[in-house]
């Protein structure tokens, strides 16, 4: 390796340069300046400015022979030996006595606001990377790092840092299986499922008929809804709506047997002057049975009502008799007969 001229001229302007006992640092102080996380120069521009991005001897010899000398790459912060007499390669002198102190190191400590765990924190030198994690518990979502720089990945500035993991609490979501059901006319005693994202997202339950009643009308997380039905007594099927946790739950209810239809009239005749005059009669029946009345005479009209369903009465009128003889009529339905007759005339 050729002589360095000029650094230790006693007559150099700086005293520290006079000085008679600088050196070259060895392999391991040398290679203590290389920042992995750093390239073209692979070393903290901060701390050593304007260093090229090139080899530096060390003063270490290489095992192989002394005309072997290990040096390290600046470029990439990497080791290697070459032959001593290379003049190509730079020297970063360091004097006896002196030590090399490690770079001053800057803690990371980290907290949580929500709920989740986080990892990274430690110490690190100006410029090092710093890698943190964030993991959200089941029902939160993570939303970042704070103050800056604090992120998943940041440079490590020249301070302490406390870098804070937000996690909001995912809002709560419900479904319902199924979403409606059919059953019998009878009374019914039955249960629905709903599923909640959390167990601690709590809901509301209703019904909009008084017929159908909810077992409970709260609760929290998921789990079963008990329900039941009174008998319909009504001639039609019916349907109710739950509303539960904002969703729709249908019931539909059947409507009952219906056995077949029968029918009487009352009273099954009736006698009127011959001036004629005004009557009625009754049909009687259950509600959901229909009927309708016909005339057979001329004489004879139905006044209100020809048809209905369930039981009624119905009007009629007869048409004075001008005839020397009684007369009889009908009125009829489904076989069955009413029979009101005028009485001769003068």
């Amino acid at each position: 390796m050729p002589p360095c001229r000029g650094l230790l001229d006693p007559g150099c302007a700086s005293p520290c340069l006079a000085a008679s006992d600088w050196r070259l640092p060895t392999m391991e102080e040398l290679a203590f300046l290389a920042e992995e996380t750093c390239f073209n120069p692979a070393i903290n521009t901060t701390a050593f400015p304007a260093t090229p991005s090139d080899w530096f001897w060390s003063g270490s010899p290489h095992a192989n022979g002394s005309y072997d000398a290990w040096y390290v790459d600046f470029l990439y912060g990497n080791e290697d030996d070459n032959f001593r007499g290379n003049d190509d390669v730079h020297v970063r002198l360091v004097r006896d006595g002196q030590s090399f102190n490690p770079l001053p190191s800057f803690s990371v400590s980290t907290k949580v606001s929500g709920n989740g765990t986080v990892s990274g924190s430690g110490n690190f030198t100006a410029g090092k990377t710093v890698n943190l994690t964030a993991t959200p518990a089941t029902g939160y979502t993570f939303s970042g790092w704070s103050p800056a720089p604090c992120a998943n990945s940041f440079t490590m500035p020249s301070h302490d840092l406390t870098c804070t993991a937000t996690f909001i609490q995912e809002a709560c979501t419900y479904s319902i299986s199924p979403n409606s059901r059919s059953h019998t006319a009878e009374v019914v005693a039955d249960s629905l499922i709903i599923t909640a994202s959390r167990n601690d997202c709590a809901w509301t339950a209703s019904s909009n008929m008084s017929w159908a009643r909810l077992g409970n009308a709260s609760g929290t997380g998921s789990g079963s809804i008990n329900y039941s039905l009174q008998a319909n007594g009504d001639t039609e099927a019916r349907s109710a709506l739950l509303q539960i946790a904002g969703q729709s739950f249908t019931l539909h209810q059947a409507a009952p047997a219906q056995a077949a239809c029968t029918y009487t009239l009352s009273p099954s005749s009736a006698s009127h002057p011959a001036e004629g005059g005004t009557g009625s009669l009754s049909i009687n029946t259950v509600a959901y049975c229909d009927w309708t009345v016909s005339e057979a005479d001329s004489w004879l009209s139905i006044t209100s009502p020809l048809s209905g369903t369930g039981s009624g009465i119905v009007q009629y009128r007869l048409d004075a008799n001008a005839q020397q003889t009684t007369r009889n009529g009908a009125l009829k339905h489904r076989g069955l007969q009413f029979s009101p007759s005028a009485s001769r005339g003068d």
